[in-house]
C-alpha cells in the first residue's frame, strides 16, 4: 500500500480548506514521508496522501499514518460537523424545524457542553475523540480509504447516542425556559395594567441570597404575598418561581425600584429587571 483517499462529499471550499488544514498539521511530522494531493470535483473533493518519491513505508510508518489521517478526520468531524449533527437529531427526534427553534436548542446544547466541570469536560472529549479516531482508523486500516459523510452516517453509533443526550438535555431547558418566559410576560402585563402604588422600594442585595425591601423613606419592609386577583403564591407553586420578593414588589407596585447590588447578573434580579423594565434602576454596590 502506498496510497490512502480521503473522500469528502457534498463540499464547499471552506470545508475542503479546514479538512485540508487538519491533514496537513496532523501529518507534518511525517511530511518527509507522505505527500497530500487534492482534487476537487463539482460535488466532492478528494485528498490523496502517497509516498514521497522511492521512500518505501514500513508497517510502522503506515500505522503512524493511519493513526495522524484519522485524528484529521476526527477534528474535522468534531469541529466542523458536529452542530450539524445535532440540528439532525433535533429535526428527526424533536421535529423541530423553524430556524429560531433550532438555534435556542444548539445554544442550550453548547451551555451544556460548558456547564460541565473542567475536568469531566475534559475526559469526555478525550473519550469523544478517541472512540471516533479508532473508529477511522479502522477503516482506514481496513480500505485505505474513508468516505467523511459515510463514516458520519453510519459508523458513530456512540458518538451519535451521547450527542442525542445532550440534545435530550436541550429540550428540556429550552421547553423550560419557553414556560419562563411566557410566565415573565403575564406578570409584565399585570405590572402595566396595575396603578402605582407607592412612590418607590428600595431592593438591598446583601449577597447570595439575602434581600432587604425598604420603602422610600429607606425604613425596613416585609415582603408580602398578593391579596386577590392573580394568586402569585399559587403560581409560584406551579413553576418553581423563585422568591417571594418578586411577588411582594409586583403587590406593592412601586413607581421605581432602586435595586442595590454588586451582582446585577443574579437570577432573581434579572426577573425583577425583565418584569418592571424601565422602573428599575440598578444602583452599584452593596447598601449599607
Amino acid at each position: 500500500m502506498d496510497q490512502i483517499w480521503i473522500t469528502l462529499m457534498n463540499r464547499t471550499d471552506g470545508k475542503a480548506k479546514k479538512l485540508r488544514d487538519l491533514l496537513h498539521e496532523q501529518i507534518g511530522t511525517l511530511s518527509f514521508l507522505v505527500s497530500l494531493d487534492q482534487e476537487d470535483h463539482l460535488h466532492h473533493t478528494v485528498f490523496c496522501c502517497s509516498r514521497i518519491g522511492d521512500v518505501k513505508w514500513s508497517s510502522s510508518d503506515i500505522r503512524k499514518i493511519r493513526r495522524e489521517l484519522a485524528r484529521a478526520v476526527t477534528r474535522y468531524i468534531m469541529e466542523e460537523e458536529e452542530e450539524t449533527l445535532l440540528r439532525q437529531i433535533v429535526q428527526r427526534e424533536y421535529r423541530y424545524t423553524a430556524e429560531q427553534d433550532l438555534e435556542k436548542l444548539l445554544g442550550f446544547c453548547r451551555l451544556s457542553a460548558g456547564s460541565e466541570e473542567p475536568a469531566r469536560k475534559k475526559a469526555q472529549a478525550i473519550r469523544h475523540f478517541r472512540g471516533l479516531s479508532e473508529t477511522v482508523e479502522a477503516c482506514l486500516h481496513q480500505n485505505s480509504f474513508v468516505n467523511v459523510e459515510g463514516i458520519m452516517a453510519f459508523r458513530l453509533g456512540s458518538y451519535r447516542s451521547e450527542l442525542k443526550d445532550t440534545v435530550d438535555y436541550a429540550v428540556d431547558e429550552y421547553l423550560m425556559d419557553k414556560q419562563y418566559q411566557e410566565f415573565i410576560s403575564l406578570l409584565k402585563y399585570f405590572v402595566y395594567i396595575q396603578q402605582v402604588k407607592v412612590p418607590s422600594v428600595h431592593v438591598m442585595h446583601r449577597g447570595g441570597s439575602e434581600f432587604e425591601l425598604l420603602d422610600d423613606k429607606l425604613e425596613a419592609l416585609e415582603p408580602i404575598r398578593s391579596e386577590g386577583g392573580i394568586t402569585f403564591e399559587t403560581l409560584e407553586k406551579e413553576l418553581n418561581f423563585e422568591d417571594l420578593i418578586v411577588s411582594s414588589l409586583i403587590t406593592m407596585a412601586p413607581e421605581r425600584i432602586y435595586i442595590h447590588t454588586q451582582a446585577p447578573d443574579t437570577q432573581v434580579i434579572r426577573t425583577i429587571r425583565q418584569i418592571f423594565e424601565d422602573r428599575v434602576i440598578l444602583c452599584d454596590g452593596i447598601a449599607k
